[in-house]
């Protein structure tokens, strides 16, 4: 090895140098920063594998144009090869150098048409790069580039190799397996069908105005239902395991499903999973097949090149200087468009979308739900779990309510978006016409849900016109938390409006709409209770069909602001009025991760409810913060709604397995719940007192586990809300007791353990 550079780095061998110094544009042009942007974007954009083999191709090509040109330089004038190859040396490194260090600013590729965003501080950085490097290039040349020049394109290749190994051979987390065992005595099919971007309201006008309330005999459609989280790649998390984020390691959450769940369960029950997603959205576990919106598309219009005039858009704006992104990303789309149309064979038909701006994405969801409905008929009666993932109603917004593509639409954004809502809503109901057709309709159980809202806030018809709090999608209201899109409060409520419908099996008579308050968390543990479930995970959720208390509990959803992070700083908003959202005030209850992590200190700690001293308590089943009293002799609370309450001390752990005391003090509300038990329970045991008139303090013993925030459960004998009671109020809140304080400390003996509970 040593004698191999020493050949390439001495004057004498240095035409065998300039074979190598000449590659660094290649390498950085056409490898690394297409290799990087494929590796990166494929999580979204679902581009096909054969996009950075084409850029492959495209760099070996030129690099034998450019050896054909540094050869024939030798012969006629070796300084004129020499000049030739260190100059390319350094454009290369100056065009990786400024991707890295002044990247291009584009929008994000979300539906909207890229935009370039150029930076003056880029620009000058830039400027300032290209500058040092060439005041560099001519004042050491001679003495750096033989071993600099050398040394720094063998790094390239590395890195053109890593990237390209981790495109070849994509890491997949480990996934539980598949039981392919299918059980015949499981009566009925699952149907799971999720609209991305549904809006509540909008299906409600939809269902009235088309008079379709007939099509959907024996749901429930949730009219108070809301998202917990505002993005679909957290809120698919959230609702196929029932969970929220809790901390402290984001990506454990993320892949929870992958190993637990919904999946998990139904696969243990001997369901067998198919699933429609798209391809980005790689739902893998435990599933016996999984057909792709893109592969989809790619067979029925034989293109292979899918989305590729984006990726080449956003290649071109990212290898071209800050200062001329837009013309950069012009001239992307055209070289895109052509590469497209005369590589990859795409037909040039304006009915058909090829990028995601133009609509690609909406287009083939489509087609992928008409394919579900046609496979219907090859499917089983009996053990099936059907996922379907449209993107539908999403951005942006080119299907009229029939489904046809209309690009050059005059209408406004929001009608657009009520339009292609129409579009999904006639989809599933021709999904249920077959399985009415097919005798499989009385037994299925089916979910209709969204992952969240859209971005004009809630949306109601006035006269012929749809009209939201937003007409179009732009923003100039302050954000909301300063949340990281810088939507308006009234937008946010719109984003969490989420639709949902459920038909539990051999459900019948027309369609109800509830007014009892919803969420998605609420979709898992209501299939476990419909289909018989086993779940050992402990879920903030309710089941929706068999659970009085989820008519008065107050709602919540997670707000994600600027300079996320892993864990991500998520701020939990709670919605005291969830019956009438677009009312409703937002209580922001404060942010559930990022809290250092504490052991307990020796004298023990304690929490005030309501106070300020609420500290790293994250309540679940409480009320908003209350107080009562003249100042000087104020007491602070929070009201217990339901029947049960949860309480997370954030960041609070243990070293190990410990018993812990718990003193806390409470009184009942009124004589519901008076002389009546009360249990506390930790994970290990638990604990019961008897609740007395008024305020009164309370001790129990529980077992903990080490190394977890520490968590108790409450559980109360009754609940009732003031209204239900006959008290002249409009609070429908089911009130159990109200909480004051608590505190956690240790024995007197501080000696561990371990108990069978109590």
């Amino acid at each position: 090895m040593k004698q191999i550079v020493q050949l390439i780095i001495r004057p004498r061998n240095s035409s065998a140098r300039f074979y190598l110094l000449i590659a660094s544009p290649v390498l950085a042009i056409f490898l690394i920063i297409p290799f990087q942007l494929f590796y990166y974007g494929r999580a979204y954009a679902s581009w096909s594998r054969l996009i950075p083999v084409g850029f492959m191709l495209a760099g070996f090509s030129l690099y034998f144009i450019l050896a054909i040109i540094v050869w024939t330089l030798t012969k006629v004038r070796p300084s004129w090869a020499h000049g030739f190859s260190t100059a390319l040396f350094w454009l290369g490194l100056y065009v990786l150098l400024s991707d890295v260090f002044a990247p291009s600013q584009i929008s994000p590729l979300d539906g909207h048409p890229l935009v370039g965003r150029p930076h003056l501080a880029y620009t000058f950085l830039e400027a300032g790069l290209f500058l040092s490097m060439l005041v560099i290039a001519l004042r050491f040349n001679l003495r750096l580039t033989p071993l600099f020049g050398v040394s720094t394109t063998a790094f390239l290749i590395i890195v053109s190799v890593a990237y390209g190994l981790m495109i070849a051979y994509p890491h997949h987390s480990a996934a539980g397996p598949i039981h392919d065992r299918h059980d015949t005595g499981i009566r009925g099919n699952v149907y799971h069908i999720v609209l991305d971007e549904f809006q509540s309201d909008v299906a409600l006008l939809h269902l009235h105005e088309k008079n379709c309330m007939a099509t959907f005999p024996g749901f429930t459609f949730f009219k108070n239902s809301i998202a917990n989280y505002l993005f679909t790649y957290q809120s698919f998390h959230s609702y196929m395991t029932g969970t929220v984020f809790e901390g402290p390691k984001y990506d454990t959450w993320i892949s929870s499903y992958k190993n637990g769940g919904l999946l998990n369960n139904l696969n243990l029950r001997g369901y067998r999973i198919t699933k429609y997603t798209p391809a980005a959205y790689d739902f893998g576990s435990f599933s016996s097949e999984h057909l792709t919106s893109e592969e989809i598309f790619q067979k029925q219009h034989k293109a292979s090149g899918y989305s590729l005039k984006d990726f080449v858009q956003i290649w071109f704006a990212r290898v071209t200087p800050n200062f001329c992104v837009h013309a950069a990303l012009a001239a992307g789309y055209s070289l895109g468009t052509k590469i497209e149309t005369h590589v990859f064979g795409t037909l040039h038909d304006t009915n058909v979308p090829t990028s995601i701006p133009e609509g690609i994405q909406p287009y083939s969801a489509v087609l992928m739900i008409e394919k579900a409905i046609r496979d219907e008929v090859d499917r089983k009666s009996n053990g099936e779990y059907i996922y379907i993932h449209a993107l539908l109603p999403h951005l942006p917004y080119v299907l009229d309510d029939q489904c046809k593509y209309t690009a050059e639409s005059l209408e406004s954004p929001i009608d657009r978006y009520y339009a292609q809502a129409g579009c999904a809503l006639n989809l599933v109901s021709r999904y249920l016409a077959k399985l009415k057709a097919l005798g499989r309709y009385d037994d299925a159980t089916i979910i209709i849900q969204s992952d969240h809202g859209s971005v004009f806030g809630p949306i109601r018809k006035q006269g012929l016109s749809t009209v939201g709090t937003r007409q179009t999608e732009d923003n100039t209201e302050p954000g909301f938390l300063d949340n990281a899109m810088g939507w308006s409060e009234d937008v946010i409520k719109g984003r969490v409006m989420a639709l949902l419908m459920i038909k539990p099996p051999r459900s019948t008579g027309p369609l109800v709409l509830s007014e009892q308050p919803a969420q998605l968390l609420d979709v898992y543990p209501t299939l476990v209770s419909l289909l018989s479930l086993r779940a050992k995970e402990e879920m903030p959720g309710l089941p929706l069909f068999d659970n009085k208390n989820a008519c008065s509990r107050e709602l919540s959803f997670y707000v994600t602001p600027p300079g996320e992070g892993k864990p991500p700083d998520v701020i939990s908003v709670s919605i005291p009025n969830p019956q009438d959202l677009p009312n409703s005030a937002l209580t922001v209850q404060g942010p559930l991760s990022r809290r250092p992590i504490i052991n307990l200190p020796p004298k023990g700690i304690s929490f005030n409810f309501g106070s300020s001293d609420e500290g790293g308590m994250w309540l679940t089943g409480f009320a908003d913060k209350e107080k009562e009293g003249p100042a000087g002799q104020t007491t602070f609370f929070r009201w217990a709604t339901g029947r049960k309450s949860r309480i997370k001390f954030s960041g609070l752990q243990l070293p190990h397995q410990t018993r812990l005391f718990l003193e806390f003090e409470i009184e009942p509300y009124r004589e519901i719940n008076c002389m009546k038990k009360m249990v506390i329970r930790s994970t290990l045991s638990s604990a019961a007192v008897i609740v007395k008139p008024g305020w009164n303090r309370y001790r129990v013993a529980l077992d903990f586990t080490g190394g977890k925030d520490l968590v108790i459960d409450a559980l109360y004998a009754e609940s009732a809300s003031p209204r239900s009671l006959g008290h002249d109020t409009n609070d429908a809140r089911e009130l159990a007791v109200r909480w004051k304080q608590i505190k956690l400390s240790y024995p007197q003996d501080r000696v561990s353990a371990k108990t069978h509970g109590q």
